[in-house]
C-alpha cells in the first residue's frame, strides 16, 4: 500500500510532467532520497500508483482518440504526442536510450516499443 508521500509524489510526478526527482522533493524526500528516483519507482507501490493515475485503458482511449488529429501543417499535433510520450513513459511501456557522437557522427538512439502496440489492441479488444 503507497504511503501519503509516495501518493504526493505520483501527484506532482504529473504536474512535473515526469520529472520524478524534482517531485520527491516537493513531496517532502530528503535531498539525498530524491536524487535516486530508483527508490520511489522501485517500490511495491510504485506499479499499483501508476495503474491508479493512469490506468492502460485512459491511455489508449486517450491516444484512439487522438490517433487522427493533426496540427495546421498535417502532422500529429504535438500536444497529444508529448501527453502520450509521457504517459508511455512513466507507465514504463518503452525504453528510450539516446546516444549520440561528439563530432557529428551519427545518431544512435533507440526506441524500443516492444509489445505497446499490442497492449493497445488488446486494450480496445476489452472495451
Amino acid at each position: 500500500m503507497a504511503t501519503i508521500k509516495q501518493r504526493e509524489a505520483i501527484e506532482k510526478t504529473i504536474e512535473n510532467r515526469g520529472n520524478i526527482s524534482k517531485s520527491m522533493r516537493d513531496a517532502g524526500y530528503k535531498p539525498a532520497t530524491a536524487k535516486n528516483p530508483k527508490n520511489l519507482t522501485n517500490s511495491k507501490s510504485w506499479p499499483e500508483l501508476i495503474e491508479e493515475y493512469l490506468p492502460d485503458r485512459k491511455i489508449a482511449v486517450t491516444h484512439s482518440k487522438f490517433l487522427d488529429k493533426l496540427d495546421s501543417k498535417g502532422q500529429p499535433h504535438t500536444d497529444v504526442i508529448k501527453a502520450l510520450d509521457l504517459a508511455y513513459k512513466v507507465k514504463g511501456k518503452y525504453k528510450v536510450e539516446v546516444g549520440f557522437k561528439s563530432s557529428f557522427g551519427s545518431d544512435t538512439s533507440e526506441i524500443n516499443l516492444d509489445g505497446v502496440w499490442s497492449r493497445v489492441r488488446d486494450s480496445f479488444n476489452k472495451m
